[in-house]
C-alpha cells in the first residue's frame, strides 16, 4: 500500500442519489458513513436508556454517566442559562463522537476525516451562536467586537481584530477536528500497510502496534468530541453574554 492508496481512502465517492420530487440529492460515502454512525449511536442510546430506572442496571448506569459527563461539560464552560439547551449539547457530543468512532471500524470510511463534514458541523454551531446573538441582543451584539475598557482611539484597530477572530471560529473548529481524525486514520493505514508487507514471522509486530493505536485513537475520538463540545459551550456562553 503506497501513499496513493492511503490518500484514496479519503476520496469522496458517489453511491447513488435520493430523489425528493424534482430534487436529486447525491448520496456519497461520507454521507452514508455519517448517517450510519448517527443511527448506530441513536440505537445504542435507546438500548442504554431502557436500563434507566430508580435503581438502574448496568445499561442505566452507563447512560446516566454519559448524561452526567455532558452536563458537567456544559456547567463548567457556560453559564447556568445554557442548560436550557442541554439536549442540543448532548446530541452534538454524541453525534461528533459517533462520527469519530466509525472511522476505527475496519474497512469503514472516516467521515470526520473530511473537511466538508467537520466544516458543516462547525457552521451549524456558528449558526446557532449567531441565532442566539440576534434573538437575545439584536443589533447590540456588535458590542462583542468592542471589549470594555478599550480606549476609543484603539477601536479602529481592535474591532477588525475581534471581528476576524469571531469569524475564524468555525474555521478553527472544523480544522481541529479534521486534522486530528485525518492524522489518526492515516497512522492506522500506515500500520496496516506495514503488517501486510511484513513477512509472516514479523507481521505480529505492526499488528500489535495497530491494536495499541486503535485504543489510543478511541481515546482521541472521545477527547475530540469533548473539545468540540467544550468550544461550542464557550461560544454559546459568549453569545448569551453578548460581549466581553
Amino acid at each position: 500500500m503506497d501513499i496513493e492508496h492511503l490518500i484514496a481512502e479519503f476520496a469522496v465517492r458517489p453511491l447513488g442519489e435520493l430523489r425528493l420530487g424534482p430534487l436529486a440529492l447525491p448520496i456519497t460515502n461520507t454521507a452514508a458513513a455519517e448517517a450510519a454512525a448517527a443511527l448506530a449511536m441513536f440505537l445504542l442510546l435507546r438500548w442504554l436508556a431502557r436500563g434507566a430506572a430508580v435503581v438502574p442496571d448496568r445499561r442505566g448506569v452507563v447512560i446516566e454517566a454519559l448524561v452526567a459527563f455532558v452536563r458537567w461539560i456544559v456547567e463548567s464552560n457556560a453559564r447556568p442559562e445554557a442548560m436550557r439547551g442541554f439536549a442540543w449539547f448532548f446530541a452534538l457530543f454524541c453525534f461528533v463522537l459517533a462520527g469519530n468512532l466509525v472511522g476505527l471500524v475496519p474497512a469503514a470510511f472516516a467521515p470526520h476525516a473530511q473537511i466538508v463534514t467537520t466544516g458543516a458541523l462547525a457552521v451549524g454551531v456558528f449558526a446557532t451562536v449567531l441565532a442566539i446573538l440576534l434573538v437575545r441582543h439584536r443589533w447590540r451584539f456588535v458590542r462583542l467586537f468592542a471589549p470594555r475598557g478599550v480606549p476609543l482611539w484603539m477601536l479602529p484597530l481592535v474591532v477588525p481584530i475581534e471581528a476576524i477572530s469571531f469569524l475564524a471560529r468555525p474555521i478553527t473548529l472544523a480544522l481541529r477536528l479534521f486534522a486530528n481524525m485525518t492524522a489518526g486514520h492515516m497512522v492506522l493505514g500506515v500500520i496496516a500497510a506495514l503488517a501486510l508487507a511484513a513477512p509472516w514471522w514479523l507481521a505480529w509486530l505492526p499488528s500489535g502496534f495497530g491494536v495499541i493505536q486503535i485504543g489510543l485513537e478511541a481515546l482521541v475520538c472521545l477527547l475530540q468530541a469533548y473539545i468540540f463540545t467544550v468550544l461550542a459551550c464557550v461560544y454559546v456562553d459568549d453569545a448569551l453574554a453578548g460581549g466581553h
